[in-house]
This record gives C-alpha cells, structure tokens and sequence, in this order.
C-alpha cells in the first residue's frame, strides 16, 4: 500500500479518513509493537502473497472507514452484517454467532442493539459490491463520492470518529 501514503496530506479523501481511522486506533504503533512484518506467516514465502495479505488487511480497514464501525467487537459484528452478503458464508455465521452473544448477554443489551443491526441491514442492502472496487485508485477520491459511487452511507447510530 506504499500508493496510500502520496495521499496522506490531502483533504476529505478515502486515504486521508483512512490515516486518521488508523492513528485514532493505533494501528501504526500495534503493527510496529507486534512486529507484523516479521511474526505474521504468509502461505507464500514472496514478496507477492505479503503483498496480498496486507492489501487485504487494508480492504477490510477501508471498509470500517466507509461503514463508520469501529474496529471493536461491536463495530465488527455491525460491518459483518453491512458487508455479509459480499464477503461469505462464514461471515454469516459469524454474523449469527455475535447475535447469539449479544442476546445471551442479556434482553437489555439485545434491544440496544437492534437499531444499529436493522440500521447495518439497510445500509448493506442498499450497498454496491465493494469487492470488486478499484481501490488504488479511489484512494485520492473524495470520501462522500466513494462513498456516492459504492452506495454506501456511513452509520448515523454507533460511528467511529465518535466512539
């Protein structure tokens, strides 16, 4: 993602939102902390398959940015359920796994929790597939029309940049 950090001084764009969702949460100083670069192992030894893996960890950043979810047990659970019918079957059943936890917490956490999953189903329903985007060069897009072109709103309920 060396593409991303041209981008890092520019104003409401996607790569921009992006710098700021990962110095909220730390990432920069997590990934240093863990040593990524060294612990993870990738199936493919190359540099290609290292590429990939990080890439992919960034589409799923990139989607937090543009849901609005913080990257919190919530928040992954709400992206889950805006983003499931794009990504898999099993995130389906994680999707169901985290509904059944929130309601085995308790009936009082489950009915605080029914308008954000009701307000993540509209808002993926509406959604265009994301998965096929050409992120690389959305980078330096304005926020509100990436967001205009994928069809995707931002949470009103349980945002991010307010968390």
């Amino acid at each position: 993602m060396d593409n991303l950090y041209k981008y890092k001084d520019t104003e409401n764009t996607l790569a921009r939102e992006y710098f700021d969702f990962m110095e909220k949460y730390y990432f920069e100083k997590l990934r240093e902390h863990l040593k990524i670069e060294e612990n993870v192992r990738f199936q493919e030894r190359d540099e290609l398959g290292k590429a990939f893996g990080r890439f992919m960890v960034d589409v799923h950043d990139f989607t937090h940015v543009l849901t609005g979810y913080p990257p919190d047990p919530l928040g992954e659970l709400l992206r889950i359920e805006m983003v499931k019918q794009f990504e898999g079957n099993g995130w389906k059943v994680l999707s169901r796994i985290g509904k059944i936890r929130i309601f085995l917490n308790g009936i009082r956490e489950w009915f605080s929790c029914l308008p954000l999953y009701k307000e993540a189903r509209q808002i993926g329903k509406m959604s265009n597939n994301y998965i096929f985007a050409d992120w690389f060069n959305i980078l330096g897009q304005d926020i509100n029309e990436v967001r205009e072109n994928l069809n995707t709103l931002p949470t009103t309920k349980y945002h991010w940049q307010n968390a």
